[in-house]
């Protein structure tokens, strides 16, 4: 028998996502839905097809390759978006003689294809359509494919007819379900993570009723607060995020601290920031479309969500990196804090140090919802001398609410004054650091220009430039200058 698989779908329904991911490569339970239609091929004893690609064809043959992976040999076709079936099996019109079975490679499918095949040969028909619930299911057997081949309906999304011609076979809705929209990939990706299609094989291991996790993921049980839960490979969940039911993470994905999600589907190459709140929703990078509202919109803060490219990946490695160079310096610093405390004693014995309410790098939502820098206590030493006094701060490093490079942390409370919100939005993407272009200013310097030379750096930051800073902070240990220099004023006002 031959095979033939339309992988050339537009997606127009499914945008914006199609755009970035196409649809026959969309994952449903850690498979791409071509791979699911693949799979119920070998399950019915068919190992060798041809695949219709289209615009998106490089990706999905990189994806597939040969087929020896899935169990199959592919041939690949090339078509282009909108030819219709009929056209396209003219290519090949030759070696279709005898019975052919046309699949749509964008319609999820679980099990094997043999029920519906034993049906098709046995009627009396040289067509047979296999639909569910009366709607198209995304397969078609011809008795000679040549001869039959103007009964294929064309794609959906451009309108294209169903026919009526042949013999319709209604199968099972839980193994064939067509995905012609963002909420409906978003139902079966939760149904196949609470187990409800019949002949889906899930992947990982389950690590409890219901809750399974892939390989080399890490995914604490505290916070799966209730199942089902799906998790894919190279999942990283923190211990204070709460996964509250009918989740699906596919892989590498990234939940942050304090996040929560009920009833969510994330897309692989995720990152989900701290403190968010997402309910019916499906994630795809910095992508959030909300099932209820029937809205996709692209989230600009890449502290809430975000997509995990190498690019961003680089930077949370040099965060670890950076926390753990913190360390380093906090313990090879330990002789220093001695002679910083004696030195605080001398200026002031009564209170040798104090503690200054500060906004870092982490982030929390206050109680109306709004993303805001969470405020930490820095500890500072009375000394006038700035290594001394503020020597307490690598804690703040090795804890990430600082960075070795970045602007003064300022208190909670600091407001923009007259100096507009534009400005403010860029000093905002600054990390607040033990070093940086607004620490060379002096305290002195008037807020508004130390707002302007924050909002600079903001804006043109860089990790090449970010290692300048820290060389030249480096260098200022080793002058004179720095160590006879006084500062007996706090963080000042950037913002």
């Amino acid at each position: 028998m031959r095979v033939v698989v339309f992988a050339d779908r537009a997606g127009a329904p499914l945008a914006p996502l199609s755009e970035r991911i196409p649809v026959a490569l969309l994952p449903v339970a850690g498979r791409a839905l071509v791979v699911h239609t693949l799979e119920s091929l070998v399950d019915a004893g068919l190992s060798e097809l041809w695949l219709v690609v289209a615009e998106d064809a490089d990706r999905i043959e990189r994806s597939l390759g040969d087929g020896t992976r899935e169990g199959v040999r592919i041939e690949f076709l090339p078509s282009r978006p909108g030819d219709p079936p009929a056209e396209v099996l003219q290519r090949i019109r030759s070696q279709l003689e005898g019975p052919t079975l046309v699949l749509r490679g964008d319609v999820f499918r679980c099990g094997s294809l043999a029920g519906f095949l034993e049906q098709a040969k046995s009627s009396a028909s040289s067509v047979a359509h296999a639909t569910v619930n009366d709607a198209p299911a995304g397969a078609v057997w011809l008795a000679n494919g040549a001869d039959c081949a103007d009964a294929l309906p064309g794609d959906p999304a451009l309108g294209a007819p169903w026919p009526t011609a042949g013999t319709l076979i209604e199968l099972e809705s839980a193994a064939f379900s067509p995905v012609d929209s963002l909420a409906e990939y978003h139902r079966i990706c939760l149904e196949a993570a609470a187990g409800r299609l019949a002949g889906l094989r899930l992947p990982g291991r389950e690590v409890a009723d219901l809750v399974r996790v892939g390989p080399h993921g890490l995914v604490p049980l505290s916070a799966v607060r209730r199942a089902p839960l799906l998790a894919g490979p190279r999942c990283r969940v923190h211990p204070t995020a709460a996964l509250e039911g009918d989740v699906v993470l596919e892989g590498d994905v990234v939940i942050d601290a304090g996040a929560t999600l009920r009833q969510c589907v994330v897309l692989p190459d995720s990152y989900v920031g701290e403190e968010v709140l997402l309910e019916r929703s499906l994630v795809a990078g910095d992508l959030l479309f909300h099932v209820d509202h029937a809205a996709a919109v692209v989230v600009q803060d890449t502290f809430l969500l975000s997509r995990l490219s190498p690019a961003s990946l680089r930077r949370r490695a040099l965060s670890i990196v950076e926390r753990v160079g913190g360390a380093l310096a906090l313990v090879a610093s330990a002789p220093l804090w001695l002679l910083a405390f004696a030195l605080s004693m001398v200026r002031d014995p009564r209170k040798p140090a104090s503690f200054e309410r500060v906004a870092g790098n982490r982030f929390e939502r206050d109680r109306d919802g709004r993303r805001r820098r969470r405020v930490f206590s820095r500890l500072v030493f009375a000394t006038p001398i700035p290594p001394f006094r503020h020597l307490p701060d690598l804690v703040a490093v090795a804890s990430g609410d600082l960075s070795f490079v970045g602007v003064p942390p300022a208190p909670p409370a600091s407001s923009a004054g007259n100096s507009g919100a534009a400005l403010e939005a860029l000093a905002e993407r600054a990390p607040r650091g033990l070093y940086g272009p607004v620490h060379r200013l002096g305290s002195g310097t008037a807020s508004d220009e130390r707002l302007l030379v924050a909002a600079e750096y903001g804006a043109k930051r860089s990790a090449a430039r970010d290692l300048g800073w820290l060389a030249k902070g480096l260098r200022e240990l080793f002058r004179a200058r720095t160590w006879l220099a006084r500062d007996d004023s706090g963080a000042g006002d950037l913002r």
